[in-house]
């Protein structure tokens, strides 16, 4: 009973690691989030190289200022990748 056990959790391991693996040539876009002095809101835009951005929420928040936080708005949001690869 135990050698199954532990061949189960080898084997769930390994399926694990094999699917959290992201390559760079696996990502499509890049994504930057920002925020603008009127609003203080989250806004979100893609870009395919890197340097010319569109917006994805037609200019609008992504996320209202006044719905963020006690202070009704965020300061200079970013995206971290963790550890598993994803952001």
């Amino acid at each position: 009973m135990n050698i199954r056990i532990l061949i189960f959790t080898t084997l769930m391991l390994f399926v694990h690691n094999l699917f959290a693996q992201v390559k760079e040539s696996d990502l499509a876009a890049y994504l930057m989030v920002y925020f603008k002095d009127e609003s203080h809101g989250l806004y979100v835009a893609v870009s395919q190289d890197g340097y010319s951005f569109t917006d994805i929420n037609k200019g609008k928040p992504t996320i209202a200022g006044d719905s963020i936080a006690q202070q009704k708005g965020i300061r200079d949001p970013y995206i971290m990748r963790g550890k598993d690869g994803y952001f």
